[in-house]
């Protein structure tokens, strides 16, 4: 019997790989804007915590 719902989160995770990708570039670059700027701080704590969740998703995928 296959798992349905294993291999759609195996769908997920390799369809969102570019996602993480998109991220980890906007994350470098606010990285090198200065970081006193408030809207700065906030979209890179944004950006980190996104790729966090979604790394984190995706490792349950592959060890489940």
């Amino acid at each position: 019997m296959i798992d349905v719902s294993q291999e759609i989160y195996g769908l997920i995770a390799t369809r969102n790989r570019p996602m993480l990708t998109a991220l980890d570039l906007c994350i470098e670059q606010l990285q090198r804007l200065p970081s006193g700027d408030p809207a700065i701080q906030y979209s890179l704590q944004c950006a980190q915590k996104a790729v966090e969740q979604e790394r984190h998703s995706q490792a349950r995928v592959v060890i489940a």
